[in-house]
């Protein structure tokens, strides 16, 4: 149920928090007028979402059993902060990210394309560096990742593993593309820095050998940030 704590929010949308109060208190009418409003939004996250993903009609329904199933609804955490329009769109998009990543098959890090990290045009020494710190090197990126705050996770999560462009993104979270678009840089701005400072403390490298391992890094991320964040 919603709290009173959400009081001060509905003057916000109070049509929204009305209609997302009678479902989370199982009303039957509310729930069927919310499905007829919101349905083509679930709908409309799975048309621009690229990439492998599950049936339409089964997004639909695993977003409908979220918000709607259980003894903790997910539809009774709606407080008002922004359109339920928006929030059932970001629900959407976090649900599909959840089923294709199940939908991809387990497959090692060695196997995926982001490791062995040995370019062809490779010097030897630089070849050797970049299989000897192949672990290092993700271990670095995961816990760069994991420093993230939320909102820098999550863009990264809808970009890398849910297939999402700027526009996509943009229309989500109801903001801007400019405004997406500068949250997808600095996101992958901040754990790439994140990256290269941990390497740095850890790595006995001299600067020209960091910052060769940093750029690789850099030109991989898409592979890397798909099974970081999945």
């Amino acid at each position: 149920m919603l709290s009173s704590g959400h009081c001060i929010d509905a003057t916000l949308y109070r049509d929204d928090v009305a209609l997302a109060a009678a479902c989370a208190r199982g009303d039957a009418i509310a729930v069927a007028r919310f499905e007829s409003l919101y349905a083509s939004d679930v709908r409309l996250v799975h048309a621009r979402s690229r990439g492998a993903k599950p049936p339409v009609d089964e997004l639909v329904q695993v977003v409908w059993t979220k918000l709607f199933v259980g003894p903790s609804p997910r539809i009774a955490e709606y407080g008002g902060k922004g359109t339920l329009r928006n929030w059932v769109r970001v629900i959407a998009t976090r649900s599909l990210i959840e089923m294709a990543r199940r939908q991809k098959p387990e497959v090692d890090l060695e196997e995926s394309g982001v490791v062995p990290l040995v370019a062809p045009d490779d010097d030897p020494e630089m070849a050797y560096l970049k299989r000897r710190y192949a672990h290092e090197i993700k271990d670095a990126f995961e816990r760069a990742a994991k420093a993230l705050d939320p909102e820098e996770r999550n863009v990264l999560r809808e970009h890398y593993a849910g297939g999402l462009g700027i526009d996509q993104i943009a229309a989500v979270h109801g903001i801007h593309r400019a405004t997406a678009a500068r949250r997808l840089s600095c996101a992958r701005e901040s754990v790439l820095a994140g990256t290269r400072r941990i390497l740095a403390a850890r790595l006995g490298l001299s600067r020209a050998e960091l910052e060769s391992i940093a750029r690789m890094v850099e030109s991989r991320m898409h592979l890397t940030a798909e099974r970081i964040f999945a």
